[in-house]
């Protein structure tokens, strides 16, 4: 999952520099672009990644996303 997560970061031209988390949650650091809105990244990664997870077998054909999401920026 996170692999996936950081890939597709990509197709918003941005790059998921850590992916990580637990069981019930994911934690990503992010270079992210300023030519896409962050809640538009963030929405279609929820929803791109929540079709693939289902896809990957019958145990996970409940899985979703929790609504909403935390977004913090930091510079160095």
């Amino acid at each position: 999952m996170h692999a996936y997560l950081s890939k597709l970061f990509n197709d918003y031209e941005s790059v998921a520099l850590i992916t990580g988390g637990a069981e019930d949650h994911v934690h990503i650091l992010a270079s992210v672009s300023r030519n896409f809105a962050i809640s538009r990244i963030v929405g279609e990664i929820k929803r791109v990644s929540s079709t693939w997870v289902k896809k990957k077998g019958k145990e996970f054909s409940d899985f979703q996303w929790q609504a909403g999401y935390g977004a913090f920026s930091v510079s160095v």
